[in-house]
């Protein structure tokens, strides 16, 4: 029990240096590029890619019910960076409560509008040649599932960096990612319906990642024997943030988003599956770097602003700025000129 108690101590620490936890999320994000790279092939050369254009066609498609999200996991990260030098800190469970509470909500009722909405994807938008539009609508219900615990999955995953939770945060994605990998690759080899064995296994896998952040967050906001509590009244704390937060991620869609519904009308789903390949290896390079940082200096932002310490927010900013400068022209210059390799 020692070993435990010693082991949780060092995890749940939020004196961690900055200089560690962006170490730490570099790292995590190098190894998630390194089984991507590796597995990804893996996965298209059992499942085909059609299967996989499928999967990206709809992601991009229902990209705009992020929009939905209303700010709520940009808020916990916010609200939580304040959580340990607060004296409040039964008013920050409280609203950590509710926006959890309205995150689930609004998790069942897109999970409800997907149900419906596949339908109309499934029979009359996608163009197959090797799936019915009945083996369509199965496989869509599996991603709609998936994408629905995303929510939640982000929020707690916001309220832990806000609680500079980064090292643990990345010790479970490391743990999540590769058993999830192996069980996708087991999935596809060993069973003849490699498509809907490999989306039920990335399901699963998604739902257990959900629960262990929800856990991990229980623990790291743990204030004596109080137990939180829903107070609707507490959104109109968030209003203005969360309306800003709206017209921003609005923009970022349209701009990232827009491509892919576009093109999974007019290509096959074969054509896209190579489109999407693409656009997920530029991604998954760029993020290593930006992620890395980006992780690290918002709750820091939010904490310093918090503290009116202006002059050590606007050299954090501009710091953090040069090196996401640095990190994105040097990967992405690569890329472009070594796109063959």
């Amino acid at each position: 029990m020692a070993t435990v108690s010693t082991l949780r101590n060092l995890l749940i620490n939020h004196s961690v240096p900055a200089q560690l936890r962006a170490a730490s999320n570099l790292l995590t994000s190098i190894y998630s590029l390194l089984i991507g790279l590796v597995f990804v092939p893996l996965y298209i050369n059992y499942i085909g890619i059609e299967a996989y254009g499928i999967v990206g066609a709809f992601n991009g498609i229902t990209g705009f019910l992020w929009l939905f999200d209303l700010g709520i996991a940009t808020n916990i990260n916010r609200e939580m960076a304040r959580f340990t030098e607060s004296f409040d800190k039964e008013g920050l469970l409280d609203l950590k409560k509710t926006l959890e509470i309205v995150c689930f909500g609004l998790s069942g009722t897109i999970f409800v509008f997907l149900m419906g909405f596949i339908t109309f994807l499934a029979f009359y938008w996608f163009h197959s040649e090797n799936f019915t539009p009945a083996f369509l609508w199965t496989i869509l219900a599996i991603l709609a599932f998936s994408l629905t615990l995303q929510f939640p999955i982000g929020f707690y995953t916001n309220a832990l960096l806000g609680l500079n939770q980064q090292v643990s945060l990345n010790l479970i994605s490391v743990f999540i990612n590769t058993l999830r990998c192996i069980s996708a690759y087991a999935s596809v080899i060993f069973f003849d319906d490699k498509i809907r064995a490999f989306l039920i296994s990335q399901a699963v896998f998604t739902l257990a990642q959900m629960l262990i952040l929800s856990f991990v967050v229980r623990q790291v906001t743990a204030h004596g024997s109080y137990r939180a509590k829903f107070h609707l009244n507490l959104l109109s704390q968030i209003k203005r943030f969360a309306t800003e937060l709206f017209a921003n991620n609005l923009v970022t869609i349209l701009l990232t988003q827009s491509d892919k519904v576009i093109l999974s009308r007019m290509l096959t789903l074969e054509e896209f599956g190579y489109y999407m390949l693409a656009f997920t290896i530029t991604t998954m390079t760029l993020n290593v770097f930006s992620n890395s940082v980006t992780n690290v200096v918002f709750p820091n932002f939010t904490r310093l602003a918090t503290a009116h310490k202006s002059d050590e927010l606007i050299a954090n900013f501009h710091l953090s700025t040069r090196m996401m400068a640095w990190g994105a022209v040097s990967i992405g210059t690569m890329l472009v000129f070594f796109a063959r390799e």
